[in-house]
């Protein structure tokens, strides 16, 4: 029957090519079924605009099975491929979407798998993309050579993933976990702490915790040059200055077995130091050694002034004492 019919369909086409007439076929209840007007064929519509004018469902199945079907309902219009007993896939217009077009896979026109909105926006997993391209899952672009980026998000975290093939990963992203710090990191973990960003803008190397400081490093830094801004300790030179009698200082060194003003080796141990603080620290020593210098140099030049003069004194005896000699007295 099904051959029948589309023998007599195309037998109708090639009638209806040649005809300038119409022709309307019916079956016994009068129901208009096919029209043909010149040279078109509607099938459910009396004035075809096309060569072959279909109004309705419409499916189309090749001897293997595998299906078109032309749909429309009082929402959408779409097309649904069907492979049987396996895939079906839908594409067409979503008036439940703003009318945005859509392609699904298992038939159901509205599960946002591919939509492209009026704005030439497309979503993947996104039914309302607010991008020229929104993806709403992981994400992975690779490059002729394997060299991957991946986009990724679970339940707490979102991140990229660069992958050179065989050796290389670096992950870059946020690490709710801390805080919804930014992290970065080799070797595909987001959580190993190699660089941190906090909210504050204080990074980390090497430590998940900045605390409060601009930069916390973990480990050793190698650097040419490193600027200190801070107080400086010239203040030593001040007229007003209270400058430590050596003997205050030995004093303390005695009692304490450190410089005052200087951290011992037990607090630096346990807090460590401020390198500007410290470098304050040791000039302030620096300039209070420089003035120790000075009034010993002070001490010294008076101390040779005066052994000069007694230099002098002695010569002068001296030749006094030639003098009163008995056997000088004459001369």
């Amino acid at each position: 029957m099904k051959n029948t019919l589309f023998a007599f369909l195309a037998f109708a086409i090639s009638v209806g090519a040649h005809a300038q007439k119409k022709i309307k076929l019916e079956d016994n209840t009068n129901a208009s079924n096919f029209y043909f007007n010149n040279g078109k064929v509607g099938i459910g519509i009396s004035t075809p605009t096309a060569r072959l004018d279909v109004k309705g469902y419409t499916k189309l199945v090749n001897p293997s099975g595998r299906t078109l079907i032309v749909e429309k309902d009082d929402d959408d219009s779409w097309l649904t491929f069907h492979d049987p007993g396996q895939y079906w896939y839908s594409t067409g217009i979503d008036r439940s979407n703003a009318g945005a077009f859509n392609i699904n896979f298992g038939g159901e026109l509205n599960s946002s798998q591919f939509v492209m909105d009026q704005n030439g926006n497309v979503g993947i997993g996104a039914s309302t993309p607010a991008a020229k391209l929104d993806v709403k899952g992981a994400t992975k672009l690779v490059n002729p050579s394997g060299r991957t980026l991946i986009v990724e998000k679970d339940d707490d975290d979102s991140w990229l993933t660069f992958h050179d093939p065989g050796q290389y990963w670096f992950s870059a992203g946020i690490d709710r976990s801390n805080a919804g710090a930014f992290n970065i990191n080799f070797g595909g973990e987001l959580n190993s702490s190699q660089f941190v960003m906090d909210q504050n803008g204080n990074v980390g190397i090497g430590t998940p915790n900045p605390g409060t400081w601009k930069l916390a490093v973990n480990g050793k830094i190698r650097a040419k040059e490193i600027s200190v801004e801070t107080g400086w300790a010239d203040f030593v030179f001040d007229a007003n200055y209270d400058l430590p009698t050596l003997l205050e200082v030995e004093n303390h060194i005695k009692k304490n077995g450190h410089l005052k003003d200087i951290p011992s080796a037990k607090e630096v141990a346990e807090n460590g130091i401020f390198l500007g603080k410290m470098n304050t620290k040791l000039l302030q020593k620096i300039e209070e050694l420089t003035l120790y210098t000075i009034q010993q140099q002070k001490e010294i030049q008076n101390l040779k002034r005066k052994n000069e003069e007694l230099k002098s004194l002695s010569q002068r005896l001296s030749e006094i004492e030639r003098l009163l000699k008995p056997e000088n007295r004459s001369k």
